[in-house]
């Protein structure tokens, strides 16, 4: 009997993004000349996006101003079919940013504010979930608070995922690592957090490594397996482990093994490379089983 595919929760941020590309070699303590634009950003917000616009059935968790920004970004939210019925607008608060400035599609710096992501505090999140919340695919990115993520993780849940984000938003997961089915993390990230062994040995159930140019690792207890990165040409970096995250997810949610729900992963990465959006509009479930064609077995 086929099982149906589950729905799926993401929890975290949701920002207006202003991205500076550099067109020449840029300098600090100087003017850089940059082309500029504006989009929307926050890991689960994008991971919400992406997993909309492949057909899935999503909900997104979040907090944003009661402002312009907020209103157009839930607007955004809804015409790619995600439901936003869990997004809070508190008062008095400011819709969050990120600015980023690129040279040659990798990130060259970035500035973030993300204060309002205090108020997804444990109890405004609990008053969000779904009751039968261990019948999804529940996402969480570590912009919420520390302790909304040990509640997240003390509940038990089969099918509970988190990222990282950056270094010191790592240090926001709990200690035992162990109500977690699968942490994505960077390699930077994973050495802050005292290497990957150091990782597993917290309680990791599946740990997600991303290696840049050199791929994916996955660890499974003591087992462990290499994929090889998208051989796209690379438009900008931003956005592509968000897309990792959200196909590797959607593949898990339609009960995909591991590996194979890893390398759906894969092809939304190279989706995401070849444009300059965080999303890319033209993300299909077509076009992701198109570029899945390209993405090698594990080695």
């Amino acid at each position: 009997m086929t099982q149906s595919p589950l729905p799926i929760l993401c929890i975290g941020g949701a920002t207006l993004d202003r991205t500076y590309l550099c067109t020449h070699p840029p300098a600090l303590g100087t003017s850089n000349p940059v082309a500029a634009r504006t989009s929307y950003g926050g890991v689960a917000r994008n991971v919400a996006e992406s997993l909309g616009r492949l057909g899935a059935i999503v909900r997104l968790i979040s907090a944003v101003g009661a402002d312009s920004a907020g209103g157009k970004l839930n607007e955004e939210l809804a015409g790619a079919g995600v439901d936003a019925s869990g997004v809070m607008a508190p008062f008095n608060q400011g819709t969050a940013e990120y600015t980023a400035a690129f040279w040659q599609g990798e990130l060259f710096a970035g500035f973030a504010d993300m204060d309002i992501f205090d108020t997804l505090t444990p109890q405004a999140v609990a008053a969000k979930l779904p009751n039968d919340l261990d019948k999804w695919q529940v996402f969480a990115d570590c912009n919420l608070p520390a302790e909304t993520l040990a509640m997240l993780a003390s509940k038990g849940l089969p099918h509970l995922a988190a990222d990282c984000v950056s270094l010191a938003k790592a240090e926001r997961l709990p200690p035992d690592l162990s109500g977690f089915a699968v942490l994505f993390l960077n390699t930077d990230q994973a050495a802050h957090l005292g290497g990957i062994e150091r990782v597993l040995a917290r309680g990791c159930r599946t740990a997600i490594l991303t290696q840049g140019k050199r791929g994916v690792m996955l660890f499974e207890g003591v087992n462990h397996t290499h994929l090889a990165a998208p051989n796209v040409s690379v438009k900008n970096v931003s956005g592509a482990g968000d897309a990792l995250i959200a196909g590797t997810l959607l593949g898990l949610s339609e009960h995909l093994p591991l590996l194979e729900a890893v390398r759906h992963g894969l092809a939304a990465t190279a989706l995401a490379l070849q444009t300059l959006s965080s999303v890319p509009e033209y993300l299909t479930r077509q076009k992701l089983k198109a570029a899945l064609t390209g993405i090698p077995d594990a080695n």
